[in-house]
Parts: structure tokens; C-alpha cells; sequence
């Protein structure tokens, strides 16, 4: 049986992928008149080590896949499902500076914690927050490069983007995962210049900004004792709202500079996250009477490992995301659910969805929507950015979906804590409100 164009034919356990070459998809696009003759399809194939059954297409030219790989320009390794190294390629021998004789069946997470300098216990372990193996199915299947400084064979220490994507089987279980590392030190480069700036004009900012805000507070004392003086209060107000919003604006620049000069700090106990998130939704409806906020959890709930500070901000920011693209009210539901060793919070809003384009770089330093549905919307950007700081700093994992102009769901997870031997530390009783 021929096979599609895009779709790979099975020979015995051998798997054959036409490749659509340029020529082809160009006469395939436009109409041709009834004198032109076609020619026939140009077509490679691509085998792994062994040629089809008779019968099939001939092959216009064999191409070992390794062969590819092998001169692809970016570094990659591929494990198995069993977690051990089956490929590393010359481009990360390269980048690395490890042959692959030396990396061929070791397990990837010893790799990795060599060229990290890091274990899964450190809050810069990468994979924590996006091993397919780690997390709850799909969640893991993500393709979004993370930045991280790794040590080469011979101690120098550079900047990559490294991408994890899962390989399924039909049933959705994991194959294995391809490993992409690609040189980022340049951009590394320019971005810590930036930061550098962005981080002194914060603190020079800071300084007169702390005292209009206090003088301010100062005579909003005063003339709100004078009933002949509420035109001159109302502006105050302004002047100490508009104040209060730099503010936080700047605080949110530098904790960005905190994080990239790799400052933070996470103080993890075992919390009562039903308690946690009741209280933050408890203290936000006053805020926004035009939405209802919902929190729903289990009866008992395990307590998670967490820094509760840290999880209040996340949890605000998505909080705060589904009050500003629910412009016309509505419900806001916030639940609670358990799956393996991980907690999941979900904040679901029904307003006015964001763009599938927009999706992708939700969760990126500075990233604003390309088009905002409600019009403009104020902030740099940041918000989600350090929300996705915070979660993978907890090993944990943060994600959207969304459907325009039916709302949006936002979730991150957190690790259950745990006793030594894998027994947990306690339960919660959970909350609806």
C-alpha cells in the first residue's frame, strides 16, 4: 500500500516517511493548464536500516536516519522509556564537549545532574518542572525552551535553550523523549545587560516614588477632615492609586532581576492548601463584586511541600488575570484536585478568552497579547512570567487553555509532602465556598 504524504507506512516494524519535496508541493498548489505535463512527484525516503517489502514504491535515495541527526546543527539526545541515553548526537558532543561513547546508556538524569551542576532537589533543576516522565499525561508535552547554564566536559560554563518533547505510542504512553539543546550564550549576554538596566533605573525609581506616596498619604489625611475639600480628596486618591499601581509595577521589575540574577529564595513547609487559597479568594471578592469566586476542593486534602508566600502570588496573579479578561463579571471558579504525588490548582473564568497564537508565549519574560479582546490592558508582561518562576521552582508546572470568547482555565502543580518512606505527613479537610 502507497503511503501518504505526511503519514509514515509500516513495513514489519521498519517506519518509512515520504518526504514532500519543494517542487512537488508547488504543483500540488496551483492550477496547471490541460497542455502542461506533470511530472512525477519527487519523493526521498527515509529508512530505518532496512529496505521495504516488494511491492512498494521504489526508494529514490536511502537515507540513514542517524545519518540526519548526526548533522543536524543543534545538540540532541534521545532516551528510552527506561530513562537511559540511546542517542546523543555529534552537535552536542560539540556543545558538551562529552563524546558519546561516555553518555550511551547512562541514565539521563545522572547526565544531566553533571552538566547542570544541580539535582532534582534544586530549584534550577529544569526537568522537574517539565520531564514528561514527571508529570500527569499532556501536561508534560511541552515545547518551550528553558534557558540553562551548564558545565562542558572541561569545566566551562555556557548558556543553552534546552526542549523536552515526549514520543508516544497510539495509547499515549511514553516512548521516549528528544532532548534538544541549542547555544544561547549571546542572547544570555544581552539579556543580563538588560537586566542590569532595568534593575538600576527600578531601585532609582523606587526612592522619590516611596515619598510622593507617603506626603500624599499625608494630606489625604488631612483634607479628608475638611467636608469643603472632597474635590481636592478624590484627587489625591488618584494621585495615590496611580502611585500605589507604579509601584507595583516596579516591585514586579525587580523581583524579575531577582530571579535572573538567581536570587531566589523559597522557604518550603508543609501547608494546608485548601486553607491557603480560601483565604486568598476570601480576601479578593471584596475587590471585584461584579464576579463570584467559587473554591471547591476534596474533604481531605493532602498538605503540599510549598513556600506559602510564594503560592499566595501565584495564585493571586491567576486570580487577578481572570477578574481583568472577565470585564462584564461572572463566576470565577478556583478547585482543588489530587493526582499521583502532585496537587493541581485550577482557575477557571468564563470572560473573554485569549488567542490560540497567544497561548504559546503565555508564560514568557515581558509577553503582552497581540491583540487584547477587551482593549488595553495595563502591565508589563510579567505576571505569568513569574508565576512560571515561582511553580517550577516548586518542581511543579503551570499551564493555560482557553477558548475565545468562552473563558480561559489557568492550572499549576504543586508536590505532596511526603515522610521519608513515602507515607504522607498529614491530610486537610477541604473547603467549598
Amino acid at each position: 500500500m502507497k503511503p501518504s504524504r505526511h503519514e509514515p507506512a509500516r513495513h514489519g516494524r521498519v517506519s518509512v516517511f515520504s518526504i514532500e519535496t519543494a517542487p512537488e508541493a508547488y504543483n500540488r498548489g496551483r492550477r496547471k493548464s490541460d497542455s502542461e505535463k506533470e511530472a512525477p512527484p519527487a519523493r526521498a525516503w527515509i529508512l530505518s536500516g532496512t529496505k521495504p517489502m516488494d511491492g512498494d514504491e521504489p526508494i529514490a535515495m536511502p537515507i540513514d536516519p542517524q545519518l540526519i541527526i548526526d548533522h543536524a546543527a543543534h545538540g540532541i539526545m534521545v532516551v528510552d522509556e527506561h530513562h537511559r541515553i540511546i542517542t546523543f548526537n555529534r552537535a552536542l558532543e560539540r556543545i558538551t564537549g562529552y563524546p558519546a561513547e561516555e553518555a550511551l546508556g547512562v541514565d539521563c538524569s545522572h547526565f544531566l545532574e553533571e552538566i547542570l551542576r544541580a539535582t532534582p532537589r534544586d530549584a534550577t533543576y529544569p526537568c522537574a518542572a517539565a520531564c514528561p516522565f514527571l508529570l500527569p499525561a499532556r501536561v508534560g508535552d511541552r515545547y518551550s525552551p528553558t534557558q540553562v547554564e551548564i558545565t562542558t566536559r572541561i569545566g566551562e560554563k555556557i548558556w543553552v535553550d534546552m526542549t523536552l518533547g515526549p514520543m508516544r505510542a497510539e495509547d499515549g504512553s511514553i516512548l521516549g523523549i528528544v532532548h534538544t539543546f541549542t547555544s544561547a550564550s549571546l542572547r544570555k549576554e544581552i539579556e543580563m545587560a538588560k537586566e542590569e538596566l532595568i534593575s538600576l533605573v527600578s531601585h532609582e525609581l523606587r526612592t522619590p516614588l516611596t515619598s510622593i506616596s507617603g506626603y500624599t498619604q499625608l494630606l489625604i489625611r488631612r483634607v479628608a477632615k475638611a467636608s469643603d475639600r472632597q474635590e481636592d480628596l478624590r484627587t489625591l486618591l488618584t494621585i495615590k492609586q496611580q502611585a500605589d499601581r507604579l509601584a507595583a509595577l516596579i516591585d514586579g521589575l525587580l523581583e524579575v532581576s531577582r530571579i535572573q540574577a538567581g536570587m531566589l529564595r523559597l522557604h518550603r513547609m508543609p501547608l494546608n492548601l485548601s486553607q491557603l487559597v480560601s483565604g486568598a479568594v476570601a480576601a479578593l471578592q471584596p475587590l471585584s463584586p461584579r464576579h463570584q469566586i467559587k473554591f471547591a476542593a476534596p474533604e481531605r486534602l493532602p498538605l503540599v511541600l510549598a513556600d506559602p508566600k510564594r503560592v499566595e502570588q501565584v495564585l493571586v496573579n491567576l486570580l487577578d488575570n481572570a477578574i481583568k479578561y472577565s470585564p462584564d463579571g461572572g463566576p470565577i471558579q478556583v478547585s482543588i484536585s489530587v493526582n499521583s504525588s502532585i496537587a493541581i490548582v485550577s482557575v477557571q473564568d468564563h470572560g473573554v478568552g485569549i488567542r490560540n497564537e497567544d497561548i504559546r508565549g503565555l508564560f514568557q519574560r515581558f509577553h503582552r497579547l497581540s491583540a487584547s479582546p477587551t482593549g488595553y490592558l495595563s502591565g508589563l508582561g510579567i505576571g505569568l512570567y513569574i508565576s512560571r518562576i515561582l511553580v517550577e521552582a516548586h518542581g511543579g508546572a503551570i499551564w493555560a487553555s482557553s477558548q475565545l470568547g468562552q473563558g480561559s482555565t489557568f492550572s499549576f502543580t504543586l508536590p505532596l509532602a511526603f515522610h521519608r518512606h513515602g507515607s504522607q505527613r498529614g491530610v486537610a479537610s477541604g473547603s467549598t465556598c
